[in-house]
């Protein structure tokens, strides 16, 4: 009867260290997700230097039966444009806008990368498929300057200089969907570096 009771006390410690053993591990294991989320939280640098946002969004230009639902905004001193909501109603409608991206920062920047999204065509009624493909075959969106020439990685932006781009949308097919479809994704990112 000893020897039991002996056993099973030797027993009980070994589980008991094993459950110790777990709780370090997992101990450690959290430590190691805390550190990770805190390199990974480093990795974002703000340079004080650094002021490339756009500006001076200006009245849209509209062509066929197009229609402006919404007018986008540009938050003060933004990077980003906001609520474009556009309605098409016939073949070749479009819609221009003009705004400046401006470099206030004191560094000199280029485009490194320029990632235009695919739109997303979604139909709301019957033949709903077909109206997606035709809809999202057709409906094109354009980043240029003022001049015409096309925005490209490499082009530059020195200190203290704006350069007004157009961003035209547009529907370019002579076919036409059967019912209504609502286009999403229409984004462009427009990425600058320090030169």
């Amino acid at each position: 009867m000893g020897d039991l009771l002996l056993r099973r006390q030797k027993k009980n410690i070994i589980v008991i260290t094993s459950i110790i053993v777990v709780f370090v591990l997992i101990s450690i294991s959290f430590a190691m997700i805390v550190t990770a989320m805190d390199i990974k939280g480093i990795q974002k640098v703000e340079c004080s230097g650094w002021d490339i946002h756009f500006e001076n969004l200006k009245s849209q230009v509209l062509s066929g039966q197009a229609l402006e639902i919404s007018k986008p905004y540009i938050a003060d001193k933004s990077t980003s444009i906001s609520d474009v909501n556009v309605q098409f109603s016939s073949t070749y409608d479009s819609i221009l806008y003009s705004f400046d991206v401006t470099n206030d920062g004191e560094l000199d920047a280029e485009i490194s990368s320029i990632q235009i999204s695919e739109p997303i065509c979604s139909g709301i009624r019957e033949n709903s498929r077909e109206d997606e493909a035709i809809v999202c075959n057709n409906v094109k969106y354009n980043l240029a300057y003022v001049d015409g020439t096309k925005v490209e990685k490499g082009d530059s932006l020195k200190i203290g200089e704006t350069k007004q781009m157009n961003l035209k949308l547009s529907y370019e097919g002579s076919e036409w969907p059967l019912n209504d479809v609502n286009i999403s994704n229409l984004n462009i990112a427009i990425i600058y570096s320090q030169i």
